[in-house]
């Protein structure tokens, strides 16, 4: 379905009672949200800060739900249940310090927040996974997480209103923090070496020079 377009987010389907819905996933270059990142796979610099865009896409159907994010996380393959991972979000509330939402989460069919990019020690891609959920804006449950968490409602949604939706493979356009480290550790002893060997040559020039002078003054 996306081969004809430039441009296709992830997607992952939901079959509820109320009908059949759609949530997508797309990263973006700034908070205005109109370049989306085009580039498969995405390479950034550790440095970047991504901004992510979910949606429940359709016509008459979204006035049913709004959307909500349980947990979103980081992993080094495309599992999300790799026992390696980096927390984002964590029972709909920030748990990376670099994380910010952009607009109320839960209060309308799309989630916007951003954070820094991060790398896994000894893996080269980074891939990133969001719980979300189809939620009922109703009285008895709120769509909103009241941040810090409280003690959830012993009122929960049916398992079919939650899904993972994934984007990766995120690669880097720097060296690892590690292959960094040991690129750089290296050079105080390299110009220790070169002070060093500049030093023998310079003296040896000098000892020539006053050699050859004393040869020539014994001549006389």
């Amino acid at each position: 379905m996306c081969r004809s377009v430039p441009f296709c987010p992830r997607v992952v389907q939901f079959a509820v009672k109320e009908g059949d819905f759609t949530v997508t996933m797309a990263l973006y270059d700034s908070a205005t949200y109109e370049h989306p990142h085009l580039r498969q796979p995405l390479m950034l610099f550790l440095s970047d800060i991504i901004f992510v865009l979910l949606r429940i896409e359709g016509q008459d159907q979204v006035k049913y739900f709004f959307l909500s994010i349980e947990d979103c996380w980081g992993t080094p393959t495309a599992d999300p249940d790799h026992e390696t991972k980096h927390q984002l979000i964590m029972k709909g509330c920030p748990h990376d310090k670099t994380l910010s939402f952009i607009n109320v989460i839960g209060a309308s069919t799309v989630a916007k927040f951003s954070f820094q990019m991060f790398q896994f020690k000894n893996y080269s891609e980074v891939f990133l996974h969001c719980q979300v959920r189809l939620c009922i804006p109703d009285l008895q449950k709120p769509c909103v997480k009241d941040c810090p968490v409280k003690q959830k409602s012993k009122r929960e949604l049916a398992d079919d209103y939650q899904k993972i939706i994934s984007y990766g493979p995120i690669q880097f356009l720097v060296p690892s923090r590690l292959e960094t480290q040991n690129a750089k550790g290296p050079e105080p002893f390299r110009a220790l070496q070169f002070w060093v060997l500049s030093a023998v040559v310079s003296g040896a020039i000098a000892t020539a020079f006053v050699l050859t002078a004393v040869a020539k003054a014994m001549k006389k």
